[in-house]
């Protein structure tokens, strides 16, 4: 049987827990406003230019390198450890590891044949 500290205790972190996942979500819709208004004040050149340095570097860092997560943020694209939440906020890390396990399914069936 817990004592009223510990219950006390329980409940702060559950509230704190509760708190910092909605600052989180809260930052999350910040960020995705802040990128979609960027992209929107792009010409149509500038988005293109964009789509495709961005399309290169993940060719580059999944396809040809066949690097991780963490290979591609921070030696394909130079960035620091700041960009792993932002790459999860912005599905980089759900296209990554869809690219992974199908590039690999596709290399092992052509091994095996």
């Amino acid at each position: 049987m817990q004592n009223d500290d510990e219950q006390t205790a329980m409940v702060n972190a559950w509230c704190d827990q509760e708190e910092l996942a909605h600052n989180y979500a809260e930052g999350t819709k910040w960020w995705t406003a802040q990128t979609n208004e960027f992209w929107e004040s792009l010409d149509y050149e500038q988005k293109l230019l964009a789509f495709s340095a961005v399309c290169n570097k993940i060719y580059q860092g999944d396809i040809i390198d066949e690097g991780s997560y963490r290979h591609v943020l921070y030696q394909v694209f130079g960035f620091d450890i700041d960009s792993y939440s932002v790459g999860m906020d912005c599905h980089y890390m759900d296209i990554h590891n869809s690219i992974d396990v199908s590039w690999k399914t596709k290399k092992r069936e052509i091994d095996e044949s």
